[in-house]
């Protein structure tokens, strides 16, 4: 059975002039060639196709002489012997190479594939641990990200990969090539073939055998003994005898441990104290509560000073600690407008037990008409109260303030940014325009100036001289030279000419620490200059000249004039 053959656009397009008008001549041609598509036919049937078309080219060729030329003829000829041709190589060829016939093929003798023939991209192909990915929808990332997982090559490109990819899921035996081997052998009993024979032992297991037998017949036959008490009664009455004479040479051997700490808060449960321990823990209890009534009144005091003074009191900064109170001195700083009754928190914990004696009956007297002299430092009585010494300030009517770290309550964090002329009146208690009620620090109900927060709360193992000891410098030098003049010459000197206002506090104290250094770089040059080689005689310490101005200002002689 033969087919009709259709000829392909291309074709037509390529060579329009073949077939201008008749285009009945193909499909005429193809009806004397055999059928390919299955191409089961025998030789004879195939030649005597081809003698018919040859034939019939032949006695046609005068009738088409007027359309088609001989040479036309003679291409379509040779057309003919083409396609007889690739049918007798049919036979040596596999089927698949012919599955699709067309003009264009037959005339150059080319095999087109299949372009309605389409990859399955939703295969998925297996890889170790039950995954299943789909690769043929992945791209170039996700490849490379395989084949980094699976210990593959990530060169090439997407092809090369999916290649690799593709050739590893097929092949299951390469799974386990990238798996790293065994590290140790098998520590569980091991199981010899049916030929196999026991390892040899070593020299030393050989001999260690020999000596004890085999060890599986010995455990198989030892009987598990309970633990019993094997000594005889000659051994257990002598334990006992040199029990009872460690027990009469050591009669407080089995005392009981008696409790640390403090010896009078573990037995104040235990032991009823005595007359003399009720009235000193009775005169503590009231210098505590004289302490914190002192307390009151200042906080109640400097409200009151508040409310009916022009300027406001101390800013009080809750929440920062005294050596960020500088950084709020530049601009605006806050302003409260009473005293916070916020304390600086202590290092160390509040004590139970305080060695304070009693207060003099002139101690009582009012604290705003006093003097403090020099303070003067003696050691603690009790030599069972807290290790920090005892501290004595003679006040200016004779008053003897003497008084522990522990009478010392914490410091209120306080601010002058805002009101100078205050730290000049709580400064110094021997000035006259000296403020008790404006003092934030009272030992006893005595009102403490600034000038003698060093002695009240240096070396008092708390570490809260640290906290304040930079704040209070500043405050230092500031209150001296308000001091050394009026308050309308302290202003006119520190006066902001640019914002035509005073200066802030931060101001001042550049321009005081400013000072300080240039005087203390001239007392310095001073010194070298009068004393020459002898200098480093003069300015050493431990062994070695100082180097410091402001230390050897304050040791050379100008220096303590200028301090005094």
């Amino acid at each position: 059975m033969s087919r009709r053959f259709q000829p392909s656009p291309s074709f037509s397009a390529r060579y329009p002039s073949l077939f201008p008008e008749y285009t009945y001549c193909p499909i005429f041609f193809a009806n004397f060639l055999p059928d390919t598509r299955p191409l089961n036919f025998s030789i004879t049937e195939f030649i005597a196709g081809v003698a018919n078309a040859y034939s019939f080219l032949v006695v046609t060729t005068s009738q088409f002489t007027a359309t088609l030329s001989p040479f036309i003829c003679t291409i379509a000829l040779g057309l003919i012997l083409v396609v007889s041709a690739g049918a007798l190589l049919h036979n040596f060829i596999p089927h698949k190479f012919f599955d699709r016939w067309n003009f264009d093929t037959l005339l150059f003798m080319a095999t087109l594939p299949d372009v309605n023939t389409k990859v399955d991209k939703d295969n998925d192909f297996p890889f170790p641990n039950g995954v299943s990915i789909k690769l043929r929808k992945a791209n170039l990332t996700e490849l490379k990200e395989h084949c980094r997982t699976y210990k593959l090559t990530i060169s090439g490109k997407k092809q090369a990969l999916l290649e690799r990819l593709i050739d590893y899921s097929s092949n299951p035996d390469q799974w386990t090539s990238h798996t790293a081997g065994l590290r140790q052998s098998h520590k569980g009993p091991r199981v010899l073939g049916a030929h196999g024979s026991p390892k040899k032992l070593s020299k030393v297991n050989a001999r260690r055998q020999e000596q004890l037998g085999d060890v599986n017949i010995a455990q198989s036959s030892r009987t598990v003994l309970r633990s019993k008490d094997n000594r005889t009664q000659q051994q257990k009455d002598d334990v006992l005898a040199w029990a009872a004479r460690m027990v009469a040479k050591y009669p407080d051997i089995q005392t009981p441990r008696k409790p640390q700490g403090n010896t009078v808060a573990a037995t104040a449960f235990s032991v009823i104290p005595s007359q003399s321990e009720l009235s000193s823990r009775r005169t503590e209890l009231d210098s505590r509560l004289a302490c914190i009534e002192g307390q009151l009144k200042t906080l109640v005091g400097a409200a009151t000073a508040s409310l009916s003074a022009s300027q406001s009191g101390p800013n009080m900064v809750n929440n920062l600690p005294p050596a960020m109170e500088s950084s709020f001195n530049d601009g605006a700083p806050f302003q409260l407008s009473t005293l916070s009754p916020m304390t600086f928190p202590s290092s160390v914990p509040f004590p139970i037990h305080a060695s304070t004696s009693p207060s003099s009956p002139e101690s009582t007297s009012d604290s705003s008409h006093v003097d403090a002299g020099e303070p003067v430092t003696v050691a603690a009585a009790d030599s069972t109260a807290h290790p920090s010494t005892t501290k004595i300030l003679i006040l200016g009517n004779g008053t003897r303030l003497s008084f522990t770290s522990n009478d010392v309550p914490d410091p209120l964090i306080v601010s002058f940014a805002k009101n100078i002329l205050q730290l000049g009146r709580v400064w110094d208690n021997a000035r006259p325009e000296f403020s008790s009620s404006e003092c934030t620090l009272k030992i006893k109900g005595h009102a403490i100036a600034l000038k003698h927060w060093p002695t009240c709360y240096s070396y008092s193992h708390s570490n809260q001289w640290e906290g304040i000891k930079k704040s209070w410098n500043e405050w230092k030098h500031v209150a001296e030279c308000l001091h050394k003049s009026s308050e309308e010459d302290f202003w006119k000197e520190f006066w902001n000419h640019e914002k035509q206002e005073p200066m802030s506090f931060t101001a001042i104290t550049k321009v005081l620490r400013a000072q300080r250094k240039a005087s203390n770089a001239r007392v310095v040059g001073e010194e070298k200059e009068r004393l020459g080689d002898q200098f480093s005689v003069h300015f050493h310490i431990r062994g070695k000249p100082m180097v410091c101005p402001s230390a050897i200002a304050k040791r050379s002689h100008h220096g303590q004039c200028s301090c005094n």
